[in-house]
């Protein structure tokens, strides 16, 4: 269902530089953000703004591709979704008869029957009453559409029962099973936003200042019974997610389509499901690459810093000995008296220069490459310290 597009930097380079990210985001896909941020990731340079605007006589050259930062791969992958599955999923076959909403509410389901008494003991605020919980359906509504919601509510949940859907309230909210997958809705009411008339001014005197005219709500918020039905999971499809009434079809009449929409909703978040996974895997091993990566750039780190510390252990031995072979020169000028407790000295110090020294006795443990790492934390946002070989 899904397939893994694989294209190196400098092939997409030069398709991001002959073809709008658009055009070549239908062509892949996928959608031009992907390719953006595929690029942007990848070091890769995009047009500014306005490129392909420009005749082609006036448009900036494609500039070089930079080198690919210190970690990062040659190669830029997509997951695309074949064109046939994501036409397939995103439509329903075909709409059932329409759905008639009863004037009245007679035999309610225990949920809509639970939810019914919680929004008549709830105090609405700003005209809207919202519920939800491990006891209620998710709703949020004027208290002057109750009646509608709770009817329309009751009506979808046996339609859908009778096709094998259930309906439940829990810690995620109110859930939908369908085709296996739990998906969460919730029925919501748009409110309309209206100016208040200031309340009539009275007469005030000098203790009693009229502060109505000030302290009062410029606004309401008014219901026009426009009811939407919401998925609330993301799907990976294209499937409808809202259904809402408008200014010719109220929601009333739109539970048919609920009804055909459930299912590639349920489809929907299979495939988004699947396509985290892919994502999470390919993140794996991406994390594990660059863990390698760094691993290796750390090995490499402390050998270059114990080759650093031979080096100054072997000038440091060096100018022992320079010093001690100056001194011995300036003994061999002295008398016999001198000499002999000098030569003693002289000897006393060329020990430690020669035990300072990583060459001799020393030179297998300073040509050892093995680093231990059993100290290393992985960080890939850690900073390494400069050194010589720093760029």
């Amino acid at each position: 269902m899904y397939r893994q597009v694989e294209f190196t930097r400098q092939s997409l380079f030069d398709k991001v530089w002959s073809t709008p990210v658009l055009k070549l985001a239908a062509e892949i896909g996928v959608s031009d953000v992907a390719v953006a941020k595929a690029c942007r990731k990848a070091g890769i340079p995009l047009p500014g703004r306005g490129h392909w605007a420009m005749p082609e006589s006036r448009r900036p050259r494609q500039p070089a591709l930079p080198a690919a930062a210190a970690g990062n791969s040659e190669s830029v992958f997509f997951n695309v979704l074949a064109p046939e599955h994501r036409q397939t999923l995103a439509r329903p076959a075909a709409l059932g008869p329409v759905i008639r909403v009863p004037e009245h509410l007679s035999s309610p389901h225990k949920l809509v029957a639970a939810t019914l008494k919680v929004l008549r003991q709830t105090k609405p605020m700003d005209n809207r009453v919202h519920v939800s919980g491990t006891t209620a359906l998710d709703v949020s509504i004027s208290p002057e559409q109750t009646d509608r919601a709770m009817r329309l509510l009751d009506t979808l949940i046996k339609a859908s029962e009778s096709q094998g859907m259930r309906w439940a309230v829990g810690e995620k909210g109110t859930t939908v099973e369908c085709d296996g997958e739990q998906i969460r809705v919730r029925l919501h009411e748009t409110l309309s936003k209206q100016p208040t008339e200031p309340p009539p001014p009275r007469k005030a005197n000098a203790r009693q200042p009229d502060y109505g005219s000030l302290w009062y709500p410029r606004y309401e918020w008014v219901s026009k019974g426009r009811l939407g039905f919401m998925v609330e999971d993301h799907v990976a499809n294209g499937a409808r997610r809202v259904w809402a009434s408008t200014a010719n079809v109220p929601l009333d009449l739109k539970l048919h389509e609920i009804l055909a929409g459930l299912p590639l909703v349920a489809a929907g978040i299979r495939l988004h499901r699947e396509e985290r996974e892919a994502w999470r895997r390919q993140y794996e091993v991406e994390k594990e690459r660059k863990k390698e990566i760094a691993r290796n750039v750390e090995i490499e780190r402390r050998r270059r810093v114990r080759l650093v510390h031979s080096l100054e252990q072997w000038e440091r031995s060096r100018r022992l000995n320079d010093f001690c072979d100056a001194a011995a020169g300036e003994i061999a000028r002295r008398g016999t008296e001198a000499r002999e407790p000098a030569e003693e000295w002289l000897a006393w110090a060329r020990a430690p220069a020669n035990l300072l020294s990583p060459l001799g006795d020393r030179l297998l443990a300073t040509a050892d490459l093995d680093v231990n790492l059993d100290d290393w934390y992985y960080n890939e946002y850690q900073r390494r310290e400069e050194s010589w070989w720093s760029t």
